[in-house]
C-alpha cells in the first residue's frame, strides 16, 4: 500500500544549481523542507496506522451513503407502483360510476370513454347494461373486451370496433 520513501538530497546538493536566483531558491527551499517532512513522517508507524484508518473511514462512509440511498430508492419505487395501482383502480371506479349513472339514459353520457378505458385495461364488463337508447359513436375500440351477458338493446353503435370481443348477445349495429 505504501512505498518506502527515499532519503532526500542534502540542502547543499539541492541548492548548488540555484545560487544566482534568490526567488527560485526560495521555492526550492520550500520544496526541500516538504520532502524532508514527508520522509520523516513516512517513518512513523502511528501515521501509517492513521493512513489505514483514513482509507477505512472512506470505505465505511461510502457504504453508509449508498445503503440508505438504496433503501430510499426501493421505497420510492414501491410507493410509485402503489400510487399507479391506486390511480388505475380509481380510474376504473370512475369509469363504472359513469356507466352506471348514465344507465337508461339516451345518448353517450361519457360511456364511450369509460368503456374504452375498461376494455384497454382488460377489465371484464360481464352483464353490463347499455340498453335504452344509448348512442356510441366512435371511433371506439372495444376489441378484446369481455362482455358476456351484456345488454345492448335499443342502442346505436357507429364506428365501434368489437373485433375479438367476447360476447353472448345479439348486437344490432347501424
Amino acid at each position: 500500500m505504501r512505498t518506502e520513501k527515499l532519503r532526500p538530497k542534502s540542502w547543499k546538493e539541492t541548492s548548488a544549481s540555484f545560487k544566482e536566483d534568490d526567488l527560485k531558491l526560495a521555492f526550492v527551499g520550500f520544496e526541500w523542507c516538504c520532502a524532508w517532512a514527508n520522509y520523516w513522517l513516512s517513518k512513523r508507524e502511528f501515521l501509517k496506522l492513521l493512513e489505514y484508518l483514513g482509507k477505512l473511514t472512506i470505505l465505511v462512509s461510502l457504504i453508509l451513503w449508498i445503503y440508505p440511498g438504496f433503501q430510499q430508492r426501493r421505497q420510492a419505487a414501491e410507493s410509485a407502483k402503489q400510487a399507479a395501482a391506486d390511480a388505475r383502480i380509481s380510474r376504473h371506479y370512475v369509469a363504472w360510476q359513469t356507466i352506471n349513472s348514465a344507465m337508461g339514459k339516451p345518448g353517450n353520457g361519457g360511456r364511450a370513454d369509460a368503456l374504452q378505458d375498461l376494455s384497454r385495461d382488460g377489465i371484464p364488463m360481464h352483464g353490463i347494461s347499455l340498453g335504452g337508447g344509448v348512442v356510441l359513436v366512435g371511433p371506439l375500440n372495444l376489441s378484446n373486451a369481455m362482455m358476456t351477458h351484456a345488454d345492448f338493446s335499443d342502442g346505436t353503435y357507429e364506428n365501434v370496433n368489437f373485433s375479438r370481443a367476447i360476447q353472448s348477445f345479439n348486437l344490432r349495429l347501424v
